[in-house]
């Protein structure tokens, strides 16, 4: 493992910006989260927990993402 990604899983919770859907079954979700934001990079991904009542976390990939917003 190189230096780069140690010290990168963390839990922060995120806030919902937006959700939009598109033809085909695809989705863009828009989370407020600045510390993932700071680390993260499209091909990246995050493990989302969308309920405490359901254990399994799901993955989704990055597309983009700005510290700064």
């Amino acid at each position: 493992m190189s230096s780069g990604v140690r010290g990168t899983i963390f839990l922060e919770k995120a806030r919902v910006i937006s959700q939009l859907a598109y033809d085909a079954e695809q989705f863009v979700l828009r989370l407020g989260a600045p510390k993932c934001a700071a680390h993260a990079g499209p091909g990246t991904f995050v493990h989302l927990r969308c309920d405490a009542a359901l254990p399994m976390r799901r993955p989704l990939s990055i597309m983009r993402a700005d510290a700064r917003a």
